[in-house]
């Protein structure tokens, strides 16, 4: 899976929409449930699994060794080379924390593309006839609260289901929180509005990354986000 077909695979995870944004007021009720691929190739399963740790404690040296010479990062800029990828893991003046972003990626389980494999799901099994404006619920029995606070009354409970994000300027930026540990208003198919926490939900377009064996060893080719 050379570097085009890396970026042919994202780009078919860019969606054509089968209806505007913003047309139905509520999200279909569709459930993604996940999936990994991993364990179809033994010899990737121990490299995600010794990725994941590395993300873990922020190990250099390997993520040296796992990277290809280039790497693709965005979608408008050229393949990043190896010294650029490292130095953007080690920056500190970013709203992502990437070593954060690799491994939640990986923990979400990765399917198979091409000759390799790409991750997260969300981005791979979310439905191509649907406009990318849902965010995908990511685990079971995820509690739905009138406030955003956690002394909050639970008002629905959801599993893997999609959601539509309520843009709320009302609500308190959190200081210091990463966007993902901060509360997200949200509408289910049901109509029911209500807040949950940002690291349970993942938009499809949110960081991916894509794997390819390079003279026999697993690399990552991609990781980017956006569309």
């Amino acid at each position: 899976m050379t570097l085009a077909v890396v970026a042919a695979v994202l780009l078919a995870q860019t969606v054509v929409p089968a209806q505007a944004p913003g047309a139905s007021e509520n999200p279909p009720a569709v459930k993604i449930l996940p999936v990994d691929e991993s364990g179809s190739d033994p010899g990737f399963a121990k490299f995600r699994d010794e990725l994941i740790e590395a993300a873990q404690k922020r190990d250099i040296a390997f993520l040296r060794s796992a990277i290809a010479p280039a790497v693709a990062m965005g979608f408008e800029t050229g393949p990043a080379s190896l010294e650029e990828v490292l130095a953007a893991f080690q920056r500190t003046d970013r709203e992502e924390d990437l070593w954060e972003e690799l491994r939640d990626v990986l923990l979400l389980g990765a399917t198979r593309e091409g000759g390799g494999f790409c991750a997260p799901y969300v981005a791979t099994k979310y439905p191509r006839n649907l406009y990318p404006e849902y965010l995908v619920v990511t685990v079971n029995r995820l509690r739905v609260r009138r406030q955003p606070n956690v002394q909050a009354p639970v008002i629905a409970t959801l599993s893997y289901e999609l959601v539509k994000p309520l843009y709320d300027f009302d609500l308190p930026y959190e200081e210091g929180k990463r966007e993902k540990n901060r509360w997200v208003k949200i509408r289910t198919s049901s109509g029911i509005e209500g807040h949950v926490c940002g690291k349970y939900v993942r938009h499809p377009h949110g960081y991916r990354a894509c794997f390819e064996k390079i003279n026999g060893q697993w690399k990552l080719v991609s990781f980017v986000a956006g569309d």
